[in-house]
């Protein structure tokens, strides 16, 4: 019998970052649609440009998503902090650590160029000049170099100004909840928990496994309604679930029975990507920096050659705090077997 305590603030919170990085990245947001119900998801997107009040384009750089997913404020605030706070991630906690402003730069520069030292990073922090240089030499887009150039140059008064626009949106986004509410209500009462502890870990991999000795708090998210987040605390289970979940979770286990040979074809059709496979048989899990190191490759082309094999549902993908975890999705070769079975003997195909 599982012990579910249902939390408002984390998923609330979690939910008040997503309205901007939804703003931000309306042309990339495959990641957090349900192509079950891709229009609908599409339309929702679109109908929450018009719930919420515009956001300055300045705040770009703190909600961009870079190409392994991640984007800084939920990395800095969330992410970073999921021991400090444990189930107590709640708005005011978020604008203390908003506070350190000198903290914010360091971890910017870290976040953007996560092969910089402690040491690297301080000597950039310390030198504007090299900064700009480090900047303009790096693969980014111009806009996003440009967005970078800015904060540096004027971070007090834009970490400022994203203090003001976290609190302008969070008192529209407690409307929302309120208008919601019901929503939420009937999402807590139905919730098939036995069902998401089976799903869960054959959608994201053995590591989603639930510990039912543990307490589970579970936070509902109503704006960012596909997720499915899990942080495995010392005492507790922790975990963001959007309310279009199960639906999510649906779609998903259903993709990871199908096998479409010509998407398997080109998502193994580079060198690198069986090296990747074969690796994660043996190590069973690896790191996107484990991944880089390894093949010595960039974290582009690392997560370029990942996202090309999440995509054909070939490998599963879990967040651990900053690391992002990949391994192989066993049951869809198991699939990937039977549906080369009719191209083999007779008796093979007999076998289908």
């Amino acid at each position: 019998m599982y012990n579910i305590k249902f939390l408002k603030e984390p998923g609330y919170v979690y939910d008040l970052l997503h309205i901007f990085i939804f703003h931000f990245n309306k042309d990339h947001l495959n990641g957090y649609i349900n192509y079950n119900k891709s229009t609908e998801n599409m339309e929702f997107f679109n109908r929450l440009q018009f719930e919420f009040t515009d956001i300055p384009q300045e705040l770009f750089i703190f909600f961009y998503l870079k190409e392994d997913g991640r984007c800084f404020l939920p990395q800095y605030c969330f992410y970073d902090n999921v021991e400090k706070y444990n189930v107590n991630f709640i708005f005011e906690n978020m604008q203390d650590d908003l506070l350190d402003t000198e903290r914010i730069v360091s971890r910017m520069i870290q976040f953007y160029f996560p092969k910089l030292s402690d040491e690297e990073v301080q000597k950039y922090r310390k030198n504007l000049k090299l900064l700009v240089q480090l900047i303009d030499e790096s693969e980014y887009s111009d806009y996003v170099k440009e967005k970078l150039c800015v904060f540096f140059v004027n971070y007090e008064w834009i970490i400022k100004k994203l203090n003001f626009e976290l609190i302008s949106k969070e008192a529209q986004l407690k409307f929302y909840y309120e208008r919601n509410y019901k929503k939420i209500a009937d999402f807590e009462s139905n919730l098939d928990f036995d069902d998401l502890v089976v799903k869960l870990p054959k959608v994201y991999g053995k590591n989603f496994v639930i510990n039912e000795k543990k307490d589970i708090y579970i936070s509902p998210c109503i704006v960012y309604k596909n997720c499915a987040i899990t942080c495995f605390l010392n005492d507790s289970n922790f975990i963001l679930l959007g309310l279009d979940i199960e639906s999510m979770l649906n779609f998903w286990h259903d993709q990871t029975r199908l096998v479409d040979l010509d998407v398997f074809g080109t998502a193994v059709s580079e060198k690198n990507r069986i090296g990747i496979i074969d690796a994660l048989l043996l190590r069973d899990e690896m790191s996107i920096r484990e991944i880089e190191q390894m093949f010595g490759i960039s974290n582009t082309n690392a997560y370029y050659h990942l996202n090309l094999m999440l995509k054909a549902n070939i490998i599963h993908v879990r967040n651990q705090g900053r690391t992002m975890f990949y391994s192989l999705n066993r049951e869809y070769f198991d699939n990937l077997i039977e549906a080369l079975k009719k191209y083999g003997t007779k008796k093979g195909r007999e076998e289908i």
